[in-house]
């Protein structure tokens, strides 16, 4: 048996890590129809046969004319296939693509895992030995928000995969503050706080506030104050992280004298730079009071979204760590 993932490059695609915040996983079998030593079939595998599962698996994940692939070849930022379980004449593959969003990624998952499972069967065949394909299937579809499991994990696959817990925050007092003097007065609607506010509600987190301020350093401090006072232990604020002159939050809070998290700022910066460079002019961070966790985001609609999804996979352990948890 071995558990050792055999990685199939994708050339072109070098897009960080963070940005692979979706994967779609398929597995399926191959059994043969006679005993065979799982240790000198693995050889086989490995020696004969993985390079050409992996240009099987890779032409036709990135096939741009396959009726299977809905994702375009250059969304896609990761493929790999694994070969971890060869027991009882069963040959286990794993096909898993990673890219951006998750639409599509699972068929396509589903589109390589079959030409690898072709090519072994066909190598096996031309060696005179009977075997059959089985039990192809769809796994999991997996965002930041957590996986979707289509079939039960064993457990060596929890700890091949690891699946992502869905993120909840069940008994965690919120708020959404909207920093911007024309929506404040009425020049415009707000936008942005109703993606957080639903973001919030969505993760089930216990509303303590939803307001609209201007852009006032001695608000802004009079409501952080209250917030925590409140027993708030997540703040999410949009608005006021740019250059102009009215755009005061990250001073506002740094004033108070809290704990700025930067990490926060770096990787939301990063991740968001690839739509835009000007993302790089933002000074979206985040803070800690006490026990309340600030987060401090823009207040363009979109880069509000696109804030909210890359930092939920920290929230869970940050909010833990604020509550005096330590690393796991």
């Amino acid at each position: 048996m071995s558990s050792d993932w055999l990685t199939v490059p994708v050339l072109g695609n070098a897009s960080p890590a963070l940005r692979q915040r979706a994967r779609g996983v398929a597995r399926g079998e191959l059994v043969l129809q006679a005993e065979s030593d799982p240790a000198s079939l693995a050889a086989e595998l490995h020696t004969a046969l993985f390079g050409l599962c992996q240009v099987a698996c890779r032409d036709a994940v990135l096939r741009p004319n396959c009726a299977l692939n809905t994702v375009a070849p250059g969304q896609i930022q990761h493929l790999r296939l694994l070969l971890p379980m060869i027991q009882d004449r069963r040959v286990r593959v794993y096909c898993e693509v990673k890219a951006d969003q998750l639409e599509g990624l699972a068929v396509s998952a589903m589109a390589g895992l079959g030409a690898a499972l072709l090519v072994l069967h066909q190598w096996f065949h031309q060696q005179g030995r009977s075997a059959r394909i089985d039990s192809q299937q769809i796994l999991l579809e997996e965002a930041n928000r957590g996986a979707l499991l289509y079939s039960t994990l064993d457990d060596h696959e929890r700890r091949l995969l690891k699946p992502k817990a869905a993120l909840q925050l069940p008994a965690c007092r919120a708020a959404v503050l909207v920093l911007s003097d024309r929506a404040a007065d009425g020049r415009y609607a707000d936008r942005s706080g109703p993606i957080l506010l639903d973001g919030l509600q969505q993760l089930g987190a216990d509303i303590a506030e939803y307001r609209v301020l201007p852009d006032e350093t001695d608000l802004i401090q009079q409501h952080m104050v209250a917030l925590e006072a409140q027993g708030v232990r997540l703040c999410l604020l949009s608005g006021g992280t740019g250059l102009g002159p009215r755009d005061c939050t990250p001073d506002a809070l740094s004033a108070l004298g809290l704990r700025e998290v930067p990490g926060f700022g770096e990787l939301f910066r990063h991740a968001t730079s690839e739509i835009t460079p000007l993302a790089w002019l933002s000074r979206a961070s985040a803070y800690q009071f006490n026990r309340m966790l600030i987060l401090a985001l823009p207040g363009n609609p979109r880069a509000v979204a696109e804030g909210w999804e890359v930092w939920q996979p920290l929230l869970d352990h940050a909010l833990a760590m604020v509550e005096g948890g330590s690393h796991p």
